[in-house]
């Protein structure tokens, strides 16, 4: 893991960075929907994105999924995201601390 306090690499992990609400007109598509789940404190609101979007969820310099995301800037460790193509839902489900 980087330095504490790069804020460059964190930026481009933060869940507000990387989805943002798009208004019907502005959707290519059909809409997806994604969720958090196990953030501590209630969590973040989900967000209506376009299906494009969903590219976000690859780590470029790896090309596989993040496996930490920083959500207002606090990072934490991915359990899991689930796509759930038949309702357009994703779901990235945050590890829990013992």
């Amino acid at each position: 893991m980087p330095p504490k306090h790069n804020f460059e690499w964190r930026s481009q992990r933060e869940y507000h960075n990387l989805f943002v609400n798009r208004a019907d007109n502005d959707l290519a598509g059909p809409a997806w929907r994604i969720e958090v789940v196990g953030l501590p404190g209630g969590g973040v609101p989900g967000k209506q994105v376009d299906q494009s979007d969903l590219s976000k969820l690859i780590d470029p310099s790896t090309g596989g999924f993040w496996e930490m995301m920083c959500f207002d800037d606090w990072l934490f460790d991915l359990e899991k995201i689930e796509i759930l193509y038949p309702s357009r839902m994703v779901k990235i489900y945050i590890v829990k601390k013992s």
